[in-house]
């Protein structure tokens, strides 16, 4: 409803996509069309050259039969047909593509943290990183239109869309598997994400909440982006059992952990035997 206006990034950036996220939108039946609007650049886009539409992972590739000038205050129209339905992909495929690839995945949220939420399908589990207060909850079944990229060795996805398709569906944990030090150190290596348990003593710096655990040589746990209500402020310095989801490896030594409780450890019993 008003006039779109550019801000520049700086001279020195420069981006060749733009994405536009929508949340509440309805839904397209066949034989609908719906207008996007995209600020871009001032530039001429060269005969032959092609410009691709993506939307919730379906893609159209527009190649140019002259120059398409870009100009400073000027809209210019461009239409695609998009004619193929895509189907959500497993979360395993998701994860077997790889990196930079756009995705439509379906999943029940496991799990969240204050930047996203972990989903899983009878295929795998993916972190989804929205950089902000999750917008889905544990028990919501959800889509997730994003792109993929690889951080702490694992593939997660970013830049999301997502939409709640229902709410308040059962979550079920497995045991987790329970840690010591040489559990810690080798979980280092893992490239998937898993249900595990550790205890150690809690230090808080800042926004950091990392656990020594006694007789780790090298891992530190640290419980990831946790939420208010987890309450670790109130447990620095003490003894305290994480359970939650690794989800990847970072600084050479952090078992990064979207805790689903952590709790302070119950301290060792002292009793004398005669």
């Amino acid at each position: 409803g008003e006039a779109p206006e550019y801000v520049g990034s700086g001279a020195n950036y420069v981006s060749n996509s733009a994405a536009v996220n929508v949340s509440g939108a309805e839904t397209l039946a066949a034989g609908q069309t719906a207008d996007v609007y995209v600020v871009i650049k001032p530039f001429t886009a060269k005969a032959g050259s092609g410009l691709k539409l993506s939307v919730n992972g379906s893609e159209k590739t527009k190649t140019l039969d002259a120059d398409v000038v870009f100009a400073p205050g000027c809209i210019k129209t461009l239409t695609f047909s998009l004619e193929e339905v895509l189907e959500p992909d497993a979360i395993a495929d998701v994860i077997e593509g790889g990196a930079g690839e756009t995705v439509l995945t379906e999943g029940l949220v496991i799990a969240t943290y204050a930047r996203g939420f972990l989903i899983e399908d009878e295929t795998g589990k993916i972190l989804v990183y929205e950089g902000k207060a999750p917008s889905a909850a544990v028990g919501d079944k959800v889509s997730v239109n994003g792109v993929t990229s690889k951080y702490a060795n694992l593939i997660q996805i970013g830049s999301p869309s997502v939409e709640v398709k229902s709410s308040g569906n059962d979550v079920k944990y497995p045991e987790p598997v329970v840690l010591d030090g040489a559990g810690m150190d080798a979980q280092l290596a893992s490239t998937e994400i898993s249900y595990i348990e550790y205890t150690g003593v809690l230090t808080v710096a800042g926004n950091y909440y990392n656990v020594a655990v006694e007789g780790a040589s090298t891992a530190v746990g640290s419980v990831s982006y946790p939420g208010e209500a987890l309450g670790l402020n109130d447990l620095d310095g003490k003894s305290v059992t994480v359970t939650g989801y690794y989800i990847g490896m970072t600084g050479s030594k952090y078992v990064n952990t979207m805790a689903v409780s952590v709790e302070e450890a119950a301290p060792a019993a002292d009793f004398d035997i005669d």
